[in-house]
C-alpha cells in the first residue's frame, strides 16, 4: 500500500507502547518519527519531504490502530479514487458543517467512547487532529507559522476547502491512549487566534475543542471563560493506559469496538 505514517513525538515510551505497537505498522510502513521539534507543522511537513508515498497519514504518538486497520483504509482510498479522486483531508473524526460530530473513538482521557458506530465514508468540514491523512499529489502543506502543537489540523481542512477540495471522514475505530485534561493550554489559545486571523473568510467554523466565531470578542469571551469559569472544574481524572492493546480486546468483549476483517 502507497501509505507512510508521520509522527511528532516527544515521548519514547508512549510512542513505543501505543503507536508503533499497533499490528499493521509491523508489514513494513514506512515511518517518519520527527523529535525536538518546535511545532507539529515543522515537524508534519518534514515528514512530508522525507517520505515518498502518496498517501501520508499524520498520526499523535498516543494512538492505537487495531488489527486490520490499514485495510479499513485501504478499501477508503479505493473508495474515493472512484467518488471524489481529488478530495483534501481524511480522518477518523470531524464535525459537519452543522458543528455535529461523526466518527468511532475511544479516548482514556475521557474514559468513555466518542461518537458512534456508522457505515460509508462522510463528507465533514474540519477534522480532529489525532489522525489526519492527505495526499502528496493535493500540495497541500501545514501552516508553518502556526505556533505549537495545536489547531493545525483544522488549518489544513480550511485550506484544502479554499482550495476547492472536500474533507472526510471514514469508518475506522482507534483508541485516544490520552491523559484527562482540566481547561486547554495557552499555547492552544495562541493557535486559535492564529488560525481566526488567516481564515476570517471561513469562519465561523466548529472544531472539536473550540467554536471559531466571526466575531473576534466571541473569541476573546470564551479565552477568558477557559481562565475564570473553567479553572473551577475538577480535573478530569482518567489516564492513558500502559497497554492500549489489551484495553481494545476489552473493549471488543464489551461490544464498545469492532473487530476489522
Amino acid at each position: 500500500m502507497d501509505v507512510c505514517i508521520v509522527c511528532a513525538s516527544n515521548d519514547e515510551r508512549i510512542l513505543e507502547s501505543t503507536l508503533l505497537a499497533s499490528p499493521d505498522l509491523s508489514r513494513g510502513i514506512e515511518l517518519s518519527i520527527q523529535k525536538g521539534m518546535r511545532s507539529a507543522a515543522l515537524a508534519y511537513n518534514k515528514g512530508i519531504d522525507e517520505t515518498g508515498s502518496e498517501f501520508i497519514a499524520f498520526v499523535h504518538q498516543d494512538v492505537f490502530l487495531p488489527p486490520g486497520w490499514m485495510g479499513r483504509f485501504q478499501d477508503t482510498i479505493d473508495t474515493l479514487t472512484f467518488t471524489d479522486p481529488n478530495w483534501g483531508a481524511l480522518g477518523i473524526f470531524g464535525l459537519h458543517e452543522n458543528g455535529a460530530g461523526i466518527g468511532w473513538v475511544f479516548s482514556t482521557g475521557l474514559g468513555r467512547v466518542v461518537g458512534a458506530p456508522f457505515t460509508g465514508i462522510s463528507r465533514v468540514r474540519v477534522l480532529d487532529e489525532l489522525l489526519l491523512i492527505i495526499r502528496r499529489s493535493s500540495g497541500l502543506r501545514f501552516e508553518e507559522e502556526l505556533p505549537g502543537f495545536h489547531m493545525y489540523g483544522i488549518e489544513i481542512c480550511l485550506q484544502a476547502e479554499a482550495k476547492g477540495m472536500k474533507n472526510y471522514v471514514f469508518p475506522a475505530f482507534a483508541i485516544h491512549n490520552s491523559n484527562g485534561i482540566k481547561r486547554l493550554p495557552y499555547q492552544f489559545w495562541k493557535a486559535c487566534w492564529h488560525v481566526w486571523q488567516k481564515h476570517q473568510h471561513a469562519l465561523p467554523v466548529s472544531a472539536p475543542c473550540i467554536y471559531l466565531p466571526k466575531s473576534r470578542w466571541g473569541l476573546l469571551l470564551r479565552i477568558l471563560k477557559n481562565y475564570t469559569w473553567d479553572s473551577f472544574r475538577r480535573d478530569i481524572g482518567n489516564r492513558r493506559v500502559a497497554a492500549p492493546e489489551l484495553l481494545y480486546w476489552k473493549l471488543v468483549k464489551r461490544g464498545l469496538a469492532p473487530v476489522f476483517h
